[in-house]
C-alpha cells in the first residue's frame, strides 16, 4: 500500500508535460519593419548641404554646382536597390527632375508637367523645368509633397519603396 512511488511517478509526468508544451506551443508576434529609407532620408540630406556648401566655398557658379548635385543623386541612383528616387534640383529660374524607378510609379510636378508614362523602370531619367511660382508641388502616387524654393540652390528628393506590400513615401521637407 506504498503510493508514493505513483505520486512521483504522476508529478514526474505532469513536470514533463509542461516542460514539452512549452516546447511544442510557440507563441510569437512578428512585426514588419519599415525599409531603411529613413536612413537615406538622412544620409542624403547631410551629402547634399556638404556638397553645396563645396560649391559656394569654391565659388562655383549655379551650372557648376548643379552639376556636381546631378552626380550626387546619379550617384545615390546607381546605389539604390529597391527604392524609386526623386531629386529635384536647381533655383528658381531653372530646376532638374533627375529620377529612377524600380517600381512604376505615377509622377506629376503640379503646373509643369506629368512624367508618369516618361519615367521608365531601371533607367535613369533627367529633364529640365521651370518652377510655377515660389515652389514645386510634386504628386507621388497621390501623396502630395511641397517644397519651398529658396534663393540660391536648392536640392529636393523623394524617396519611395514598397516593402511586404506596403508603400513608403518620404521626401527632403
Amino acid at each position: 500500500m506504498n503510493k508514493r512511488g505513483q505520486f512521483y511517478f504522476i508529478a514526474a509526468i505532469i513536470i514533463v508535460s509542461i516542460m514539452a508544451s512549452f516546447v511544442l506551443i510557440s507563441n510569437y508576434a512578428t512585426s514588419q519593419s519599415s525599409p531603411n529609407i529613413y536612413y537615406l532620408r538622412d544620409e542624403i540630406s547631410i551629402e547634399s548641404s556638404k556638397v553645396i556648401d563645396y560649391g559656394i566655398y569654391n565659388n562655383f557658379n549655379s551650372l557648376q554646382i548643379q552639376g556636381n548635385l546631378t552626380s550626387l543623386a546619379e550617384a545615390y541612383i546607381n546605389e539604390s536597390q529597391n527604392e524609386n528616387l526623386y531629386f529635384l534640383l536647381g533655383n528658381s529660374t531653372n530646376m532638374t527632375l533627375v529620377a529612377y524607378q524600380t517600381v512604376k510609379s505615377n509622377l506629376t510636378i503640379e503646373g509643369v508637367h506629368d512624367y508618369t508614362d516618361l519615367i521608365g523602370t531601371g533607367s535613369i531619367y533627367s529633364q529640365s523645368f521651370t518652377p510655377q511660382g515660389g515652389g514645386v508641388t510634386a504628386i507621388l502616387n497621390g501623396n502630395i509633397h511641397v517644397f519651398d524654393i529658396n534663393l540660391g540652390e536648392n536640392f529636393f528628393f523623394i524617396i519611395s519603396n514598397e516593402k511586404g506590400g506596403q508603400n513608403y513615401t518620404i521626401s527632403s521637407q
